[in-house]
């Protein structure tokens, strides 16, 4: 089976479509990965086929849309901003998958891209969706974000508010494509995918954890959880001696945003460094927030150099990071506390399942450098945070979500 996989953003976009590519070459099948030449070297060292899509941005031009980004606070609003930010290179991106594809035989896309539904339909390929995060997932038991939760209410009364909400979603999903990409898809010849929001796929799987997170009940069965989809770069031998001086076998604080960008990134370490205690140790990864720093304190290790999470958290004794999907299943398959700063979309869902799972705290990202230092004292300190973080890490070794999804894509395939 020859399977093309689409995906675009970072990292935490990236990175789990390359663990399932892996996973299907295991099983003998041919995969093939377009996205931006920023992911080649990635993809190409986890022996995937490489095919180049737009936009050729180098990582700065990623940086200055995800602050851009980090400024609209509206879900509906930063959707607005992809899908502009994506016209000027749309009607290139549509005609190169429209000649790969008909050499395959399914199509598997990242959320968030109607499109591709259309794309794949127009080729009649059996086509798959992956999410990272359930709470953009209809149901009757939750309303789509920012609505608020009607607690107190009676039951059939907020389920009558939630799906109304999900309606009014759909709906206004269905306006923004055809208001913003309606013309790029008629000329390249795509049709419009219509209440995408309720059925986004042929099939659609979730790649969080089914015994940690599976406390929604989906619309349909086309919904599926598989448990995380993580992908490690090659362990960095040089970062890692860099690492075992600095630790000299102590557990230290690690700080990750991952993909954040924010104004002032200069000014917020400043902030952080003035409030941080004198002679505790402490790890930044850089990230694409650019932190950096002329004169580093002996007590703070700030590395540019990107780094596989697993190699990074085995120095941690907790972890201040920003909530992405990617980063929070790292920390949990970890075992170790979190500090969750979110930032935007579902990074504020992800902190509040930490809090649910009794594993840390969520701090606000206005203010966190100056309240960071308690909150790592008290996350460190707490036997239930980090009991509960090995009792998950137990929980989640028997999982094998990369497995899971390919079983269901080969169901697929073969049902149709």
């Amino acid at each position: 089976m020859k399977v093309l996989l689409i995906s675009h953003g970072s990292t935490g976009d990236i990175f789990p479509l390359i663990r399932f590519g892996v996973a299907l070459v295991e099983k003998r099948h041919t995969v093939t990965f377009a996205t931006a030449r920023l992911f080649k070297e990635d993809i190409q060292q986890a022996g995937l086929d490489y095919f180049e899509v737009p936009p050729e941005w180098e990582r700065n031009r990623y940086a200055d849309f995800m602050q851009a980004l980090n400024r609209i606070t509206h879900p509906l609003f930063q959707l607005i901003k992809i899908y502009k930010g994506a016209l000027p290179f749309l009607e290139e991106l549509l005609t190169k998958l429209d000649s790969i594809i008909p050499s395959h035989d399914v199509v598997v896309s990242s959320y968030m891209y109607p499109h591709y539904r259309g794309l794949a339909r127009k080729h009649g390929k059996p086509f798959l969706v992956f999410y990272f995060c359930n709470n953009f997932i209809p149901s009757a038991e939750f309303p789509p974000e920012p609505l608020p939760c009607l607690i107190g209410f009676p039951k059939v009364v907020k389920q009558a508010w939630n799906l109304f909400g999900w309606w009014v979603s759909s709906k206004t999903m269905n306006f923004l494509q055809q208001f913003i990409l309606g013309k790029t898809l008629a000329k390249c010849g795509v049709p419009l995918s219509k209440d995408w929001l309720y059925e986004p796929a042929d099939l659609s799987l979730v790649s969080v954890s089914e015994s940690l997170m599976g406390n929604r009940e989906f619309m349909n069965d086309s919904f599926k959880l598989t448990g995380y989809l993580r992908w490690q770069a090659p362990v960095n031998n040089e970062i890692e001696n860099l690492l075992k001086d600095f630790t000299n076998g102590e557990k230290v604080p690690v700080l990750n945003f991952g993909s954040v960008v924010f104004d002032n990134s200069r000014q917020m370490l400043d902030r952080f460094i003035s409030n941080w205690p004198i002679g505790k140790k402490i790890i930044i990864q850089s990230g694409w927030v650019g932190f950096s720093q002329d004169t580093v304190s002996s007590n703070i290790l700030l590395l540019e150099k990107v780094i596989s999470h697993d190699q990074l958290f085995s120095f941690a004794s907790c972890v201040i990071h920003h909530g992405g999907a990617g980063t929070t299943a790292s920390v949990l398959h970890n075992g170790i506390p979190h500090v969750v700063v979110p930032h935007i979309a579902d990074q504020h869902f992800f902190a509040s399942e930490v809090k649910r799972l009794g594993v840390g705290l969520s701090l606000s990202k206005n203010d966190w450098p100056e309240t960071l230092r308690r909150a790592v004292y008290k996350v460190e300190k707490c036997d239930v945070f980090n009991s509960n973080a090995l009792r998950i890490q137990v929980k989640l070794r028997d999982e094998d979500g990369a497995k899971r999804a390919v079983n269901n894509l080969e169901r697929l395939v073969h049902r149709e």
